[in-house]
């Protein structure tokens, strides 16, 4: 394989993982929506997300491999916690909160969109 192909392969693989994010992302804020039969699939799925988080310094998997893709491989985990999200902020508001506020806003709107999606399935 010549080296332009590999770039381009290594350009692809990153544009999938950050579709991949955002579709998960997308998941993660509608989930509490599913057809009560999915219900349990996204309860079960939040809190095994939230584990791989604390498991990993505080970043998604797959930041540590959009990273890896872009040659970001020894940057350090504190630099990458809320990497993806401070990248939409920045694109859509124009901003980027605080790390803490961040952390904070992020664990909230799971919370929230979690807790719609249990009671939905108890009820």
């Amino acid at each position: 394989m010549r080296m332009n192909e590999l770039f381009i392969d290594k350009k692809l693989m990153t544009f999938f993982m950050k579709i991949l994010h955002i579709a998960i992302l997308i998941l993660n804020l509608t989930g509490w929506l599913l057809p009560h039969k999915w219900l349990w699939i996204y309860l079960i799925w939040i809190p095994l997300m939230i584990i791989q988080w604390q498991l990993n310094q505080g970043t998604c998997v797959l930041t540590n491999l959009e990273n890896y893709l872009v040659g970001e491989i020894n940057r350090p985990k504190s630099q990458q916690q809320g990497q993806f999200i401070k990248s939409l902020f920045l694109k859509l508001c124009g901003f980027t909160p605080s790390d803490t506020v961040l952390k904070y806003l992020i664990y909230l709107t799971i919370f929230c969109c979690w807790s719609f999606a249990f009671w939905r399935y108890y009820t």
